[in-house]
């Protein structure tokens, strides 16, 4: 969710389609996930981080801080999952995720190089723009 304002929206037409165990809410905004949670405990929550564009020296910054900040992104969302750009992920931060019990998601990843060098890090899925790079890649990111 880019912005807040229609969780009870959001909640009911995930629960009137059937789809709340299957759904995971993505967002920036910590209270938008606080909200999700109140109205509906079983709604997979997942931290997207970061809110703004990365410019290449604050990027590399944020990668390397990113394994010490992500225990605290997580536990102050009560999310199950991390959704990252995808430049930001490392093996370290995947292992930190993990150990935690959290899913890492990696967004945007629309070539079949960056879902392999993803795939061999041990994240746990992707968001694509273009679904075709599943064809014919051995990646095993689970279904």
């Amino acid at each position: 969710m880019k912005s807040g304002g229609f969780e009870r929206e959001l909640v009911e037409a995930l629960r009137r389609h059937g789809l709340v165990e299957r759904a995971v809410v993505s967002t920036y905004d910590l209270s938008t996930l606080q909200a999700c949670r109140r109205l509906e405990p079983q709604l997979t929550r997942s931290r997207t981080y970061p809110r703004r564009r990365l410019y290449p020296a604050v990027r590399l910054v944020t990668r390397l801080a990113l394994p010490f900040r992500v225990g605290r992104l997580l536990a102050d969302a009560e999310a199950a999952a991390t959704t990252l750009d995808y430049r930001l992920v490392t093996r370290a931060v995947v292992e930190r995720c993990h150990a935690q019990g959290a899913a890492v998601l990696a967004w945007t990843v629309n070539d079949r190089a960056k879902l392999a060098r993803l795939d061999e890090l041990g994240v746990d899925g992707v968001i694509t723009d273009d679904p075709r790079i599943f064809q014919g890649s051995r990646a095993t990111l689970p279904a």
